[in-house]
């Protein structure tokens, strides 16, 4: 897959459209303030000059991951009779430990490889969520030109000093973007091969696995 994005051809479930002005009466009327505007294409009066690589990086970053978090959830309705709301409701770490309890269940010589394969592929998904987590939640304080810089606070400390700063280079995130577009790529045949696997009644998660 090309870094610049998957070519998407399986359905998708769309958010219905919301009416106009919805957006506006949540926060407040602040979209309809007579202030002057702040330019939300450039965010240049936020972060002063910013290098323009670094959004559309960012950007790209969120979308693939999304995508592998949607992947998961397919993975973990695929092998159970539960309808698959439930699983696109629930966040990327309940989804792969319903996949781990279930996986366990499939003791079959045709059915270990694929769920084998499913397990790397989940926690391969796992580490780059996390690498998208400290790009994505991270303060850009320097975001002029390479390499950018920011912090990102540590969760769940009271100190404001407590933060994580990091430099990151064009090549450090395109590094993390070509491994999110691999996974992707990798997506829909782990995804197929899991589907094809018998689909677990709901008690099955409780239950000992056979043997």
């Amino acid at each position: 897959m090309s870094i610049d994005g998957p070519k998407l051809s399986e359905p998708t479930i769309r958010p219905q459209r919301r009416k106009a002005g919805t957006y506006s009466s949540q926060f407040c009327g602040l979209l309809d303030s007579t202030m002057a505007p702040t330019d939300a294409d450039s965010l240049d009066s936020i972060f002063g000059r910013l290098d323009p690589a670094l959004p559309t990086l960012i950007g790209k970053i969120v979308m693939l991951a999304a995508l592998l978090e949607h992947k998961v959830a397919v993975l973990a309705s695929s092998v159970q009779d539960l309808p698959q709301a439930h699983y696109f409701a629930q966040d990327f770490s309940r989804n792969r430990e319903d996949c781990r309890q279930r996986f366990r269940f499939f003791t079959q010589s045709s059915e270990i490889s694929a769920v084998t394969e499913a397990t790397c592929f989940i926690n391969s998904v796992a580490g780059a969520l996390d690498m998208r987590n400290q790009i994505v939640h991270r303060v850009w304080a320097r975001a002029e030109s390479e390499p950018w810089g920011g912090h990102k606070a540590h969760r769940g400390t009271n100190s404001a000093l407590d933060s994580n700063w990091r430099d990151y280079t064009r090549q450090d995130l395109r590094e993390v973007l070509q491994l999110l577009a691999t996974l992707a790529d990798q997506s829909s045949e782990i995804v197929s091969r899991v589907a094809a696997l018998p689909r677990l009644p709901t008690p099955y998660r409780f239950a000992v696995p056979r043997h």
